[in-house]
């Protein structure tokens, strides 16, 4: 069983909103949980909901399947709801492969599952899709997005963060991340938002600032990670919630980490430095590859030299930083594949490496490879994480897979060094041996490091 770092996101909201609502709630992660069907299937019997709702990743569909199967056919009264990045790329037509769930949710879901829940007339309800006497209906689709200073703080309180990790590395627990904004203005060919969109919209920075200091005194969260799409975005909104973190005091009481992009617009040693005081430890950067060619071609938006520029600038103001590049992309060869590990061993990241890519439903990215007939599996319930799924002109999919597993190589013993010359680091990832799953990766470093 794989770990989670963080309970659901969504699920953890929508029930706090219900749960405000004054309706009766109970918020499952399967995998933090550690929960298979039957446990499910037993808490259903047990609490006896009315509606359930699930949200689904292109990597649940097969869970999301049988779960929805085993509860219409036992318990046939309960309304199952389904939501998520998945359910809203694919549209209207998701409910022809879930023939047991009775209603879909596009796009962003907090004011449709109040409706739902509160039983109002289907029809009225936008950006859903439901079955009326065999007949798949979908209602028009909302142009006003929800109000994000409205929402709720998250009731932790539904959830046990002692069955979640946090991100590797470990620096301190219990962590919780924040979704300070919504949406990406970037296009890169392989990322999937169904969701959120092109239009980025912001928490005010004193939403923010009152969530962040809510979660440490009333749940005692010790680290926050920004988890938005780029948190160096917009300057002027970034610096206000760093510097509102630091009047508060809260870099004396707690740890941050955020997302960020590499953009030298967007990365300067002023901005780093501020970080750095408001005690922000580590920056997660994407860089996906080493090679300008493929930057251009996935539409990253930026440069090899901005990628040197930003690691080397964090670097110099203390802060640790964490990569992220892909392997399998369309176009990738041997070449670009070797520029990526010289890359990722001049920028020297404290943490990340290397996935394989994962041609997500509705990208750019799997329109070509769906065209060429460069895909391994066509059906989403198949996909993986544990192996390539893609292949390119020069690279068949067990070439790039053999590189996959010699980049994992070079990842892990990277970590394990790091851990051996850190005590507190080794110490921290021994306590939380049981929930990271660093255990069965510390058995697989037994490989050699042999050079493909």
């Amino acid at each position: 069983m794989t770990n989670e770092q963080y309970p659901s996101g969504a699920a953890l909201l929508l029930g706090t909103i219900l749960k405000r609502r004054g309706h009766e709630v109970k918020v499952l992660n399967s995998i933090g949980d550690r929960l298979d069907l039957k446990d499910i299937i037993k808490i259903v019997e047990e609490f006896k909901p009315q509606v359930i709702g699930i949200t689904v990743s292109t990597y649940q569909i097969k869970q999301t399947l049988h779960i929805s199967i085993r509860v219409k056919r036992l318990f046939p009264s309960t309304l199952i709801v389904i939501g998520g990045a998945h359910v809203s790329a694919i549209g209207g037509s998701i409910l022809e492969k879930f023939f047991d769930v009775d209603i879909a949710v596009l796009g962003e879901g907090e004011e449709a599952l109040v409706k739902i829940v509160e039983e109002e007339p289907l029809k009225s309800i936008n950006n859903i899709v439901y079955r009326n006497k065999g007949e798949i209906i979908e209602t028009k689709r909302s142009s006003s997005p929800i109000e994000l200073d409205t929402l709720p703080f998250p009731d932790l309180s539904l959830v046990n963060l002692n069955r979640f990790s946090g991100p590797y590395p470990v620096k301190k627990t219990p962590s919780m991340f924040i979704m300070a904004s919504r949406g990406c203005p970037f296009n890169c060919t392989f990322c999937c938002k169904p969701i959120y969109g092109n239009t980025v919209r912001f928490h005010s920075p004193e939403y923010v600032i009152e969530l962040v200091e809510y979660l440490n005194k009333k749940h005692n969260i010790k680290e926050v990670y920004f988890q938005d799409d780029t948190f160096n975005l917009n300057r002027r909104w970034a610096v206000t919630i760093v510097e509102g973190l630091l009047k508060k005091n809260l870099n004396k009481k707690m740890t941050f980490r955020a997302s960020s992009r590499v953009n030298e617009n967007l990365v300067d040693l002023e901005w780093l430095n501020l970080l750095k005081k408001s005690n922000f430890w580590l920056l997660y950067y994407g860089v996906e590859s080493g090679d300008p060619e493929m930057l251009i071609r996935i539409q990253k938006g930026i440069t090899v030299e901005e990628v040197k520029r930003a690691f080397s600038l964090t670097r110099q103001a203390g802060i640790k930083t964490e990569s992220s590049f892909i392997l399998g992309l369309p176009g990738e060869t041997i070449d670009t594949i070797k520029a990526s590990i010289n890359l990722w061993k001049e920028i020297k990241p404290f943490a990340g490496g290397f996935s394989r890519a994962v041609p997500f439903p509705g990208t750019q990215m799997e329109i070509e490879v769906r065209s060429k007939g460069y895909i391994k599996y066509s059906k989403y319930e198949d996909y993986t994480m544990k192996e390539t799924m893609v292949r390119t002109e020069a690279l068949t999919y067990e070439e790039l897979e053999n590189w996959a597993k010699y980049c994992e190589r070079l990842m892990y013993w990277e970590a394990l060094e790091r851990s051996l010359l850190d005590p507190g680091l080794l110490l921290r990832s021994i306590r939380s041996l049981g929930k990271t799953g660093v255990y069965s990766k510390i058995r697989s470093l037994l490989g050699k490091k042999e050079v493909v």
